[in-house]
């Protein structure tokens, strides 16, 4: 199984910031690194993970993480 290091750098309360609850950032065996995940309110589903994406030269979005 794969070492796996979550760091959560804010957290907010309910209703603060729009709905973002925490900035967090993860590292899979110390090798792939995901930075910039949001977890966010859902509504009625609970909370949601939101990973990185970005704009490309063509204004096309793409995913960061797949």
């Amino acid at each position: 199984m794969p070492d796996l290091d979550v760091r959560i750098t804010s957290m907010y309360p309910p209703g603060v910031q729009g709905g973002i609850r925490a900035y967090a950032s993860a590292t899979i065996a110390g090798c792939f690194a995901v930075r910039g995940i949001k977890i966010v309110e859902g509504g009625k589903d609970g909370l949601l993970c939101l990973c990185p994406a970005g704009k490309h030269r063509m204004d096309t979005r793409i995913s960061v993480f797949l």
